[in-house]
């Protein structure tokens, strides 16, 4: 069967099929939505700076964000209808811990994107909770006590079971072998002299007879390191209170004594302490112990016995 070739439609340059690609005229480049930044590396969390934010503000400004697409790109699994939603898109924003979630939803409750106010680690979590939980952990601070400022500060917080599963799971392990290390670089020095004072003391977890733990803390009179820490439960002492102290500085001497050559010990007027330390009668009577009274201490005992 022949064409005649004069009945043919005349193909324009538009409708031609080239062997090569055509690149996209400028500005028609199909942009899509960043990714969420995440925490590969320390680098990408510890010492970057951080700012308190108002969640008005931060919602205002996504309302004035526009998004590199016009149209909603969900489309039917199954069908492969694609959805007729256009812009403008609705913003919400999801307190998430320390901090928020802003979704973007096209008019018929399909999400476009989802920014993150933090990085996000391993699981999802954020890094702003994790520093959080750290850092109260490292800096001595109390959970309890932070929660209740950011509940003044109307901010969210990190759950308490949150700060918990952190601090078992990161911190606790990092920071014995951190202590080790630091503590045997310590005593290192020490043994190269030929007399160490230490000064002892301990610390209830609460007031009176009622408490449940004791911790004892020595340093090195010149230094100040702390070169020992000990603590007690009261279920170690047949729940007694009273002899925590005691038990917490015999543990104490019981170490240092291997370790370094201790000459001399100043601790506060407590009585079990003080006939442990007795040169005629006492337990360490066979070291040698010198046996001092800090001055604050000395002075209190003083004035009580005038």
């Amino acid at each position: 069967m022949t064409a005649n070739i004069n009945q043919l439609l005349e193909i324009s340059m538009d409708e031609a099929v080239l062997d090569m690609a055509t690149p996209n005229p400028p500005g028609e480049d199909i942009q899509e939505t960043p990714e969420q930044q995440k925490v590969l590396c320390e680098e990408d969390l510890v010492g970057k700076s951080a700012s308190i934010t108002y969640n008005d503000h931060l919602h205002r400004l996504a309302m004035y964000l526009q998004l590199p697409m016009q149209m909603c790109n969900y489309s039917n699994r199954v069908t492969g209808a694609t959805c007729p939603g256009k812009s403008p898109f609705q913003v919400t924003l999801k307190p998430r811990g320390t901090g928020v979630a802003l979704e973007w939803f096209c008019p018929f409750g399909h999400r476009l994107w989802k920014w993150n106010s933090q990085p996000l680690l391993k699981f999802g979590m954020q890094g702003g909770d994790f520093m959080l939980s750290t850092n109260i952990l490292l800096s001595g601070n109390n959970y309890r006590k932070i929660a209740l400022l950011f509940q003044f500060m109307k901010m969210g917080m990190v759950a308490q079971s949150t700060f918990f599963k952190i601090q078992d799971t990161y911190c606790v392990d990092p920071i014995e072998k951190f202590w080790e290390r630091n503590r045997a670089d310590v005593l290192t020095r020490l043994r190269q002299k030929d007399r160490v004072v230490v000064l002892g003391d301990g610390r209830m977890d609460s007031p009176g007879h009622c408490a449940q733990y004791c911790t004892y803390t020595t340093l090195e009179q010149d230094s100040r390191d702390i070169v020992h820490i000990v603590t007690v439960d009261k279920r170690e002492t047949d729940r007694n209170s009273v002899i925590m102290e005691k038990e917490c500085f015999i543990r104490t001497m019981d170490v240092l004594l291997q370790e370094i050559p201790v000459k001399e010990v100043v601790t506060d007027a407590h009585p079990q302490i003080t006939a442990l330390l007795n040169p005629e009668r006492g337990k360490y009577k066979a070291w040698g112990l010198q046996h001092s009274l800090d001055i604050w201490h000395a002075a209190k005992n003083l004035g009580k016995k005038l």
